[in-house]
């Protein structure tokens, strides 16, 4: 597992979505209004789709399929899994120290 150094940056993005917004799940569409508002660094719409999908196979999210009555898709909810919560504790302890 390598992760690009544009995955630790949505994962930060992630992170600091998580801890303002106090949600327990992401979506596309959310993460992406998110980082046009609160982002110092300007992302991609297809980065941060595409990290998403690659953090999720590597397992730092589990998707989620929800059906969507108004566009009759269905719509990818990424929730944050134990790897994830592992990673950020790893480094704020070592941040600490």
């Amino acid at each position: 597992m390598t992760l690009t150094t544009s995955d630790y940056n949505v994962l930060s993005l992630v992170h600091e979505y998580m801890n303002a917004t106090d949600k327990r799940s992401i979506t596309y569409d959310s993460l992406i209004a998110f980082a046009k508002k609160h982002a110092k660094t300007a992302y991609k719409t297809e980065t941060i789709q595409r990290s998403l999908r690659r953090l999720a196979i590597y397992g730092f999210f589990e998707r989620r399929y929800v059906p969507s009555y108004q566009t009759k898709k269905r719509i990818v909810i990424y929730v944050p899994t134990q790897r994830f919560y592992v990673f950020f504790n790893f480094f704020n302890k070592g941040a600490r120290q």
